[in-house]
């Protein structure tokens, strides 16, 4: 198939050789890992196709009781749905529950990657309508019944909360006090915003989030793939960059703790294998405005309010009290 090279020196023949096979096979290894990369990228960008209701995964079967006790009484809640035009002009979807006292205080409620307003705030956020705060659960972009192509870890979603903002800000009259919280990827999306001037924002609340998206994303290639793996992780960032339009690696808090404007509360499960518990800690220490942080014993991802609810259930409650 190949003509054979011969310069009439053995030795430089042989160096030939040597340097053709090498390059032979760095081209099948870099196209393996490329393709490997797709399904990365895949796996990690792509929204699903469908979003079902309550979480099934073996953690989450100990809780199924009380996921079903929640859905039911979520079901037989006075709510309004609503969409409105968010990043790009993309629909946006939420729920608004309405206190039903003349309450000033509206929770937005963001939910984590590759899940639904409706499934994190059954898992951490019913308290928050019993205690007649006026909520929001919001679909983040491309999640849910929102709109959009690919997961933006925060990048896009961060926008969209700032449109449900100014719709609350509207629905009020501007006579509100505003909190965000999120759990896991909808935390990072609210502290993300902690640096900007949001009318009528009180305060940050963040479950379980991370502080830098490709920080994860390499913590969860580096579990799954063995060989070469920040290779890996750095060819999906590329094909995330080209596809997506963004990149992933600039997903980060860093900026927006050292310059925060607002009070934050900062909650993490220490056995979360998922985000590890350092993200949340790194975050409270770069943190310059009123901080405080809560971790649960032996607590997985975005658990502790189905594990301690009423621990969990105190610590935000006092945060939106207090500011």
């Amino acid at each position: 198939m190949f003509q054979s090279i011969h310069t009439g020196f053995p030795v430089l023949d042989n160096i030939i050789l040597i340097l053709f096979v090498c390059l032979i096979a760095s081209l099948i290894i870099l196209c393996f890992l490329f393709v490997v990369s797709i399904f990365v990228f895949r796996s990690t960008f792509i929204p699903p196709k469908e979003f079902k209701r309550g979480k099934t995964t073996n953690k989450w079967l100990v809780y199924k009781k009380e996921q079903d006790e929640y859905l039911k009484e979520f079901d037989n809640l006075d709510k309004e749905e609503i969409f409105i035009k968010g990043y790009k002009s993309k629909l946006a979807h939420g729920y608004f529950i309405k206190s039903n006292t003349n309450s000033k205080k509206v929770v937005i409620f963001a939910h984590g990657w590759k899940s639904h307003g409706l499934n994190d705030y059954i898992c951490g956020g019913m308290f928050l309508h019993r205690h007649n705060y006026n909520v929001l659960i919001i679909d983040q972009y491309a999640h849910g019944q929102s709109e959009g192509k690919y997961i933006s870890f925060g990048k896009f979603d961060k926008e969209n909360v700032k449109c449900w903002i100014n719709y609350i800000n509207d629905l009020f009259d501007n006579d509100c006090e505003i909190y965000l919280m999120g759990m896991s990827m909808g935390s990072s999306t609210v502290l993300w915003l902690a640096n900007e001037n949001l009318k009528n924002v009180r305060g940050l609340i963040g479950d379980s989030g991370y502080y830098n998206g490709y920080d994860l994303a390499l913590y969860f290639i580096e579990r799954r793939i063995k060989f070469l793996p920040s290779i890996v992780a750095f060819l999906t960032r590329l094909i995330a960059i080209v596809i997506c339009k963004f990149d992933i690696k600039k997903c980060d808090l860093k900026k927006s703790m050292m310059y925060s404007k607002y009070p934050i509360l900062f909650i993490h499960g220490d056995k979360d294998d998922f985000v590890p518990t350092s993200h949340s800690i790194n975050a409270y220490n770069d943190c310059t405005s009123k901080k405080e942080i809560v971790l649960f014993e032996d607590a997985n991802h975005i658990i502790s309010g189905l594990k301690y609810p009423l621990k969990y259930e105190s610590c935000i409650v006092n945060f939106i009290e207090k500011y």
